[in-house]
């Protein structure tokens, strides 16, 4: 195996039955994998953790330092996405796509995870290889100059690029964790200076334009007043103590106004991203949810988000990346890793508090 786990083995399963939300998933997302390596490194799995690495130096080395968004299994660009325009697909679901066409998309939140991948592998006693770190040094040192740009975000908008919230954690995300490995690796006091002054503008920034104090939650981007369960990391970051009232309102705001239904959430309001049709609640948000909970105090409520999440796995006890809220069923490609990490996640937390 190449040591990338793809998103999901399927392709336009829509999030709609009958609608145009149909994506190719058959690749591999630097971002998904790297959550799925922290959740593999919680449980003290580090083959995988240095299987994916070695895959992502070798994906990643025509482009370095630009992190690709989505990769080919075998570390190729992703070709061009494509209409089968006389397939029906699923539930009469059209356009089956195949390719993906946010392969070209910059997507500074990427970089922040595969930084954590590798803070985690370090903290669990091992040592980056010299060029691991020096294709990590070179994320960062990307990120420090590109911060400030707007992005797609991790929900791959397709029209103008904004400037999200969550990027620009994630962005400190990078610098934070570099400047952790570099305590126990070679790196320049020149480079070391530079990060600490970029992670600490990166913290004002965010603390001054991220957050809406009317609604008493950090929100989607930048002057926008739009919800966006990605925040959620929050507690999971320095940048804040978990326990600020901003994070404890934060967290507050998402579970009462994208609350689906149940345990479920959305990922951001329903109708707020440029596409026609509708989508379900996105199952990796309601596990973030629990994470958040855990790691605020909130151990009974977390426990018992969990447990209603579980109880809605398929027979199979897998998931897909959404479900509708009114019947139950699940939308989406299907089975989906980003949720199985996010599901590891929140078990880990709740193990841990």
């Amino acid at each position: 195996p190449s040591g990338a786990p793809v998103a999901a083995p399927t392709t336009s399963l829509p999030e709609e039955p009958g609608g145009i939300r149909n994506w190719d998933y058959r690749f591999a997302w630097p971002r998904d994998a790297s959550i799925g390596v922290g959740a593999f490194l919680g449980l003290d799995k580090t083959n995988e953790a240095r299987r994916f690495m070695a895959w992502l130096l070798h994906a990643s080395r025509l482009q370095r330092p630009r992190l690709p968004a989505i990769l080919t299994i075998f570390g190729r660009h992703v070709f061009a996405e494509r209409e089968l325009v006389d397939w029906p697909g699923y539930r009469n679901s059209r356009p089956v796509r195949i390719g993906n066409g946010a392969a070209d998309q910059h997507q500074l939140d990427g970089y922040g995870w595969v930084l954590d991948a590798a803070w985690l592998l370090v903290s669990a006693g091992h040592r980056l290889y010299s060029e691991t770190w020096r294709a990590m040094r070179g994320f960062t040192d990307e990120v420090a100059f590109r911060w400030r740009e707007p992005d797609a975000g991790i929900w791959e908008e397709r029209g103008e690029s904004t400037h999200h919230v969550h990027s620009k954690l994630m962005a400190w995300l990078v610098l934070d964790r570099a400047l952790r490995i570099a305590d126990t690796h070679p790196t320049s006091e020149r480079q070391t200076s530079r990060w600490q002054h970029e992670r600490d503008a990166v913290a004002i920034d965010v603390a001054t334009h991220g957050y809406n104090s009317e609604l008493g939650s950090y929100v989607r981007a930048y002057g926008t007043t739009d919800l966006d369960a990605a925040v959620l990391v929050l507690p999971l970051l320095d940048i804040e103590p978990p326990g600020s009232p901003r994070v404890r309102s934060t967290i507050n705001a998402i579970a009462r106004g994208l609350r689906a239904s149940g345990p479920l959430i959305y990922r951001y309001p329903p109708g707020r991203d440029g596409l026609a049709g509708g989508e379900g609640a996105f199952l990796p948000c309601s596990f973030w949810l629990v994470q958040a909970l855990a790691m605020t105090g909130r151990h009974q409520e977390a426990h018992q988000l969990f447990d209603q999440l579980a109880a809605l796995a398929s027979p199979l006890g897998l998931y897909a990346e959404e479900m509708d809220p009114s019947t139950g069923h699940h939308l989406g490609n299907y089975p989906q890793a980003l949720t199985h990490a996010a599901l590891l996640q929140a078990a880990l937390a709740l193990r841990h508090t």
